[in-house]
């Protein structure tokens, strides 16, 4: 089993703590992988997650796609796939295997 801690609840004592410098302080407490809710508000972020979690030697687990889409109905279905192909890219650049989607 591998813990993997969230961005968005771990450090919030320290709230000028980027999402990069909590990727480096879980490395050095000793785990090797973390999560987030969703990339959308860090997008101008990914370059420094991606350098961040290769110099800890920490792995994304996983993150969750944009949120608000209902899977199921059909009126929004070419939404939902554009926007899942957007968070696999984001995946890709951020080497994650696993995605989550939720309804908000």
């Amino acid at each position: 089993m591998l813990l993997s801690p969230c961005l968005n609840t771990v450090f919030t004592a320290n709230p000028g703590l980027s999402f990069a410098e909590r990727i480096g302080k879980l490395g050095r407490m000793g785990f090797r992988a973390y999560e987030f809710w969703g990339w959308y508000d860090h997008r101008d972020e990914l370059d420094a997650l991606r350098e961040a979690q290769d110099e800890a030697g920490l792995q994304l687990s996983c993150f969750l796609t944009k949120s608000g889409m209902l899977l199921m109905d059909p009126s929004g279905h070419a939404e939902f796939v554009e926007e899942l192909r957007r968070s696999i890219n984001v995946a890709a650049r951020l080497a994650c295997k696993r995605l989550l989607s939720r309804r908000a």
